[in-house]
């Protein structure tokens, strides 16, 4: 069987019957590792290029992931194989390999990625490879090299410097139309009907629901940072905030810049709301406002929306909270580092 769409799906197949699941892969993703505690049995993995140097970001939140359920493993040369083989009582029963990475980016982008399987004839070399790979691998537990000074090293060996960008919170520009408190978007100020407050919005998103935008000019500065747009699906990410949260997201839309297209934001991926209502939580647990909108029904959120006229994140609520940014740094193959850690606990930014 040949597979171009829903890789996802045919990785996390319940149905099959193993004991145990072998995944190689060159790169990885954090948050596509918590799904694995769904399946029932034991998964051992096999990371294969990032050598002796590592984010350290990146290698903390996969040590947290550790445990006897999932066991991961750094390989000692470099691997850019990707194999999902499942075993039971020893013997291989079903494999699929190919171009994806075990990721959310590598598996649930349709037709940027394949696996496929291969004949049972061959189970005998893909046995000798399994072994060769487990000869030459060690527990991350045992990792001690170096934390890379760089943010990722691409499969074409091209360098990523170790790049930190900040986006804003706050509008550039006078919004469009008036949000549902008929409030405008002026320069300066969180946007009134869309990022934080997107729920406020006249149009369709749910009242806790937020994304983030991408500038054009940080794109132009920083073309690597976010990949143009290959086909028409949104580019799903993995990302780390700096108190350790792991986020499956996504860089949706588009914007062209310079003639090519690219995302112009970032939301979640399940529920828009899941960014929501975690950046509505930090800011307000950090200012003492509570700020979740206690409803998902947009048709209740409209019909009394001046009750809800507190719940607007605001300027002044992000000075007070720390900071109005976000700063964003690539760790690895579509994972991402954000930090909104407060900068000034006493609620002063300098603008």
């Amino acid at each position: 069987m040949f597979n171009y769409d829903d890789l996802y799906g045919c990785v996390f197949d319940r149905k099959i019957d193993a004991n145990k699941l072998i995944i190689i892969t060159g790169y990885i993703g954090p948050a596509i590792i918590e799904d694995l505690n769904q399946l029932p049995y034991n998964t051992e993995i096999y990371i294969g290029m990032y050598g002796n140097n590592i984010s350290k970001v990146l290698h903390t939140t996969l040590l947290s992931q550790n445990n006897k359920k999932i066991e991961i493993n750094y390989t000692r040369v470099l691997i850019h194989a990707k194999c999902y083989i499942w075993l039971k009582n020893g013997k291989i029963i079903k494999t699929l390999i190919g171009s994806a990475n075990f990721s959310m980016s590598g598996l649930n982008t349709p037709f940027k990625e394949v696996l496929g399987d291969i004949p049972n004839s061959t189970y005998s070399q893909l046995t000798e490879y399994i072994n060769y790979i487990k000869n030459n691998s060690y527990s991350i537990e045992k990792y001690s090299g170096k934390f890379s000074s760089i943010a990722y090293i691409d499969e074409n060996t091209k360098t990523i410097s170790d790049i930190e960008v900040e986006i804003s919170l706050l509008a550039t520009k006078t919004g469009g139309k008036p949000n549902l408190l008929g409030e405008t978007t002026y320069p300066g100020d969180v946007h009134k009907a869309g990022g934080l407050n997107w729920g406020f919005s006249n149009g369709e998103p749910l009242p806790n629901d937020a994304y983030i935008k991408i500038p054009i000019e940080l794109i132009r500065k920083n073309p690597l940072m976010f990949p143009p747009k290959n086909n028409k699906s949104n580019e799903y990410i993995d990302v780390i905030w700096d108190d350790g949260t792991k986020m499956q997201m996504l860089l949706e839309g588009k914007q062209e810049v310079d003639g090519i297209e690219y995302p112009k934001q970032i939301s979640t991926y399940k529920s828009k709301k899941e960014l929501g209502l975690y950046l509505r939580k930090r800011i307000g647990n950090a200012i003492g406002i509570n700020l979740i909108i206690p409803t998902n029904s947009k048709d209740d959120f409209k019909s009394h929306i001046k009750l809800y006229k507190d719940k607007i994140i605001t300027k002044d609520m992000l000075k007070k909270y720390g900071r109005n940014s976000i700063n964003i740094k690539l760790i690895g193959e579509s994972t991402y580092y954000f930090d909104f850690s407060r900068n000034n606990k006493e609620g002063v930014i300098n603008e």
